[in-house]
């Protein structure tokens, strides 16, 4: 998954080549490009998180249950080791 440093240059590389301008460092419009980058990071790390859960074998918790009882199936309790 890139990180927020890539998408923000990205970012930055695409204004540049659309505007002919680069924003320089610290300006109002290169802090909301990377408030911007940051929360399509956190769109990715959310679509990642989506897709692990839509597999059984990837799920967890209440998304792993669900898969089950789709399949009628439900957890078990846990028991102690006998030893």
């Amino acid at each position: 998954m890139k990180s927020v440093e890539e998408i923000y240059g990205e970012m930055l590389d695409c204004f540049a080549q659309r505007t002919g301008m680069r924003p320089a460092e610290g300006c109002d419009l290169a802090a909301r490009l990377y408030a911007v980058a940051a929360q399509v990071y956190a769109l990715y790390a959310q679509a990642d998180w989506v897709l692990r859960q839509c597999f059984p074998q990837t799920a967890a918790g209440s998304c792993l249950d669900s898969h089950a009882q789709l399949r009628g199936l439900s957890r078990k309790q846990a028991t102690a080791a006998e030893g």
